[in-house]
């Protein structure tokens, strides 16, 4: 099987850490991956027939008064709690935080964050609010 997620070889697991903390995060990492491709897909067939996946972006699926918004929104969030658990739950294990965990960690809350926080609708002529826009 071919792995899309490389760990450093240099890595050692510490002799009070089992192996499985790394195939929990692997896991986690992976499930995040797979849960937000499908959401996306899910999201993408029931847009509005305004969205265009070539025009807009993915987060455009979940602005404000968009028809099922809900949906891209559960992704994000789901994305985010999982990639952030799991990179967190390694750093409890291991005692200490890798230092390229820390973007890895910036930027899967930042998708938590883009779940509760919705962007201005791509729609024209659809009230929205613009305090919760420029977040």
């Amino acid at each position: 099987m071919i792995s899309l997620v490389r760990f450093p070889q240099e890595i050692q697991v510490l002799p009070s850490q089992p192996k499985t903390v790394y195939g929990i995060l692997k896991f986690m990492i992976y499930l995040s991956v797979v849960f937000i491709v499908l959401t996306v897909i899910l999201s993408q067939l029931f847009a509005p027939s305004a969205y265009s996946w070539t025009q807009n972006t993915i987060s455009e699926l979940s602005s404000q008064s968009v028809q099922n918004q809900w949906i891209m929104q559960v992704g994000f969030i789901c994305f985010g709690l999982i990639l952030t658990s799991g990179l967190v739950w390694k750093a409890f294990s291991a005692g200490k935080v890798i230092w390229p965990d820390i973007p890895l960690i910036g930027y899967a809350f930042s998708i938590l964050i883009t779940g509760f926080f919705s962007a201005r609708p791509y729609l024209t002529n659809v009230e929205y609010n613009i305090q919760e826009a420029s977040i």
